[in-house]
């Protein structure tokens, strides 16, 4: 069984049992560190998505930010139905990265994954991303939260020990930059353990919030093509 659908078929659920206080606690989304990045790089969303919203505290905020309309995509039904009843403004879609049930293309200029592409499966990894570069505009801003270790990493992941399941960790803005599609705005690594800031982070503690802006083929020079004369 992928891991796609170990989230979608109840693990999605389970996470949100054990994080829901966390998630409702009244600072939750002054210390939460996606935020704090978007207001650093003076982004002024109209049409925001996130893709692993749970129960959709963070862009319930960012409505209150920047009044623009906001859309939660999330495996968990229980997270989903608390979002429901504590944040009306926010539209919620059960779905999971590889598969986002929105049929319209670049609907939105601010995407964001937040701790979601490390629990992806290999094998929908490439999938996802394109699904994430599908839901954004041209010259909108995707913003990737992940574990950024020196090199990459593959963690047996301890809730579900009876079965081969991981979390990979590694720095996925690569997979974007590589396109030349998307330019890098800021970045900035936390530590995961008190999301704070200082040089001497450990690796497996190093955690990056990094927003990309989709320049499409901006970032191509354009030359003649000049024919060879015999």
């Amino acid at each position: 069984m992928k891991q796609d659908s170990v989230f979608a078929s109840g693990e999605g659920d389970q996470w949100f049992q054990r994080n829901q206080t966390a998630l409702r606690r009244p600072d939750a989304v002054q210390t939460d560190p996606v935020v704090r990045v978007i207001q650093m790089a003076n982004l002024q969303p109209r049409r925001a998505i996130e893709v692993g919203a749970s129960n959709g505290f963070r862009l319930h905020h960012l409505q209150q930010l920047f009044s623009c309309e906001v859309t939660a995509v999330d495996p968990s039904s229980e997270a989903i139905a608390q979002g429901r009843a504590e944040y009306p403004g926010v539209e919620f879609i059960q779905g999971v990265a590889s598969q986002v049930p929105i049929a319209q293309d670049g609907g939105f200029d601010l995407v964001i994954v937040n701790a979601v592409l490390h629990w992806i499966d290999r094998s929908t990894l490439m999938r996802s991303c394109a699904e994430l570069d599908r839901l954004l505009s041209p010259q909108g801003f995707l913003v990737i939260g992940d574990f950024h270790p020196a090199s990459p990493e593959r963690v047996n992941y301890h809730h579900r020990p009876e079965g081969e399941i991981y979390t990979y960790k590694q720095d996925y803005t690569r997979i974007f930059l590589a396109t030349q599609l998307y330019t890098q705005c800021t970045s900035v690594v936390f530590d995961h353990a008190n999301w704070t800031c200082h040089p001497d982070v450990a690796s497996r503690d190093r955690y990056q919030i990094a927003v990309l802006k989709k320049t499409g083929e901006e970032a191509y020079v354009a030359r003649a093509f000049h024919p060879h004369q015999p």
